[in-house]
């Protein structure tokens, strides 16, 4: 049980970090790179908005590209010691991250209804398991190797 409070503690802290060291700096080098091409036209509300479409995409596919690879995992779960596979315990698919992560992000969004939220805390506390991980059927846990 312990356990599981643990690992829910750092992936949390690990989403922070991840937004941290991943979503703000795309956000900077998407805007410095983009701001050129944008017509000159556009109100600043519209070229901030093209700029963090841009940017959440580019963050999604950052952090899938990360899960996938051989690092198991984005930045955020590398400093707290967390990897992300499948149900064997090998690295998850490009395709398998990308879509875990917006399953993240749709489920996160849907908690602010606050019955979604409910339902997870009780879903949780049954199978140890976050709905967008029981969706794209991985697993979140503390890195044992190196």
């Amino acid at each position: 049980k312990q356990y599981y409070k643990n690992v829910l503690w750092k992936r949390a802290l690990a989403f922070f970090l991840d937004n941290f060291l991943v979503l703000f700096p795309s956000f900077l080098v998407l805007g410095i790179i983009l701001a050129p091409f944008l017509p000159e036209g556009e109100l600043p509300e519209e070229q901030n908005q093209m700029i963090g479409y841009a940017a959440f995409i580019f963050y999604f596919v950052v952090c899938a590209a990360l899960e996938s690879s051989r690092l198991r995992g984005t930045f955020g779960k590398r400093i707290m010691k967390l990897q992300i596979t499948d149900k064997q315990g090998h690295p998850v698919t490009f395709f398998r991250a990308l879509g875990r992560n917006l399953l993240r992000a749709v489920v996160g969004y849907s908690y602010i209804l606050v019955v979604p939220l409910l339902i997870q805390v009780f879903v949780f506390t049954k199978t140890k398991k976050l709905f967008h991980d029981q969706l794209s059927r991985t697993i979140i846990g503390e890195k044992l190797n190196g």
